[in-house]
């Protein structure tokens, strides 16, 4: 892992053995959290999810451990902080046999001082839920949870990656916890809320090994969304509206060719050029 400042400047490293997919701030802490192995024993090769904590000022990491069985069968993809409380995504879920998800799909994580992980499943895969598109309650077959995204209102928004679908909780790990699917009919790979009118989008694109910045002004509440290589589409960066229809903004035409990451940072000035 490398620390760059925003020109690009490598201000230090840290090696930590694995794949890691999910990288999030804990806006409480300041402490940088790094998901590993988000396939766990489902992937090739297996291996045992970790879940590090990173001093951003000294780059000292921290391991924590999981249990040596997930309910799941997977690893974790992802995390989100609401209201001091950690939220992983359940990746690379063990389906039925009837290529069902009636596992978890999204955990609550606490931290102990033994390092350890301590996990407690909020919602299934086959969860019956209101389901956007039709005004109807269904059920659920929610098999590729992957991003993990906060909305406007504080809700936990789960990506169904090659679900092509989103799943918006309310009042996660509450008694009150109620939850809604909307379905997009393509592949998302992660989405954002802008929090200010002005900003910065920052894009990783795998392909293309780069980060990509996107300053401009935008309506406070706009929801970004974006979709890798090989969707029904061509990869892009495109708006979501209430509506659910998606308006393309880069894709492969402007140079955009994988993008698999997506942050919103709100400007406490105008961007330059605005």
């Amino acid at each position: 892992m490398v620390k760059y400042d925003r020109t690009g400047r490598v201000l230090g490293s840290i090696a930590i053995e694995g794949r890691c997919d999910g990288l999030r701030l804990n806006p409480g802490t300041g402490t940088l959290l790094a998901l590993f192995n988000n396939d766990g024993q489902n992937g090739n090769p297996k291996r045992q999810p970790l879940l590090y904590t990173i001093d951003l000022s000294t780059l000292a990491a921290t391991k924590y451990e999981f249990g040596p069985v997930q309910p799941h069968g997977g690893g974790y993809d992802d995390i989100a902080f609401i209201d001091g409380r950690a939220f992983l995504s359940a990746s690379s879920p063990t389906l039925s046999a009837a290529e069902i998800n009636d596992k978890p799909i999204v955990m609550m994580a606490t931290l102990t001082t033994a390092g350890r992980v301590k996990i407690a499943p909020i919602i299934k895969g086959d969860a019956r839920v209101l389901n956007a598109n039709s005004g109807a309650v269904t059920t659920m077959n929610f098999s590729d949870p992957d991003s993990l995204a906060v909305d406007a209102h504080n809700n936990l928004v789960v990506v169904g990656d090659n679900d092509q679908e989103l799943l918006i909780i309310k009042n996660p790990g509450w008694s009150t916890q109620n939850a809604t699917r909307y379905g997009y009919g393509t592949q998302f790979d992660d989405v954002a809320w802008t929090s200010g009118t002005r900003g910065t989008l920052w894009i990783a694109d795998t392909t293309q090994n780069a980060i990509y910045t996107v300053r401009a002004v935008f309506p406070q509440g706009t929801v970004f969304g974006e979709g890798p290589s090989g969707i029904p589409v061509q990869s892009f960066i495109g708006t979501i509206d209430p509506g659910e229809i998606i308006t393309p903004l880069l894709t492969q035409r402007d140079g955009v060719f994988s993008p698999t990451s997506l942050i919103f940072v709100p400007a406490s000035s105008p961007p330059d050029g605005i």
